[in-house]
């Protein structure tokens, strides 16, 4: 009696497990189909102070399409880290962040955040939060491009102290 329960069971639990990794790595991760082929980077990247360069010839950061998170290459590991050291070293110093995102992305999932914009630029806030700088000193900002392709989909503004929009507490 046992085993009839017993082999048809473990087929159920088979059945589960895969639909369950399917679902995980197919709709949770976007792992399945077409793999987005990462286009080449310009070293176009700068922090700007008003009409000064602050740090300038680093890679982009690229955003697969409708996604919140970025693939990090290790000029923009270069990047952050270089601006972690200038926010450190001008305490006194804001940042703004402004997210970009295409018309076409505008119904994508964006978490809680208005829109993928805003999202895009709180992951960048959350990472340079978690080298230390504080989220007081982090604007976020977010605009929608009409165009085919995200060229420059985060940009990087020291400004005057203001009001911020707090990633995290």
């Amino acid at each position: 009696m046992h085993m009839r329960l017993l082999i048809p069971g473990l087929l159920l639990y088979a059945l589960f497990v895969l639909f369950g990794r399917w679902y995980f790595v197919c709709e949770v991760r976007n792992r399945c189909g077409e793999q987005e082929e990462i286009p080449a980077r310009t070293t176009s990247l700068v922090l700007t102070e008003g009409e000064n360069v602050v740090l300038e010839g680093y890679e982009q950061f690229f955003f697969p399409k409708d996604s919140i998170r970025p693939d990090l290459s290790s000029g923009n590991h270069q990047f952050l880290q270089d601006l972690t050291v200038y926010l450190e070293e001008n305490p006194s110093k804001q940042l703004l962040i402004t997210g970009f995102y295409l018309q076409e992305e505008a119904l994508a999932p964006s978490g809680f955040f208005n829109d993928l914009g805003m999202a895009r630029a709180a992951q960048i806030g959350l990472n340079l939060e978690d080298r230390g700088i504080n989220a007081r000193r982090i604007t976020l900002h977010a605009m929608v491009l009409d165009r085919d392709t995200l060229l420059e989909p985060v940009r990087f503004l020291i400004r005057q102290a203001t009001t911020s929009t707090i990633i995290s507490e």
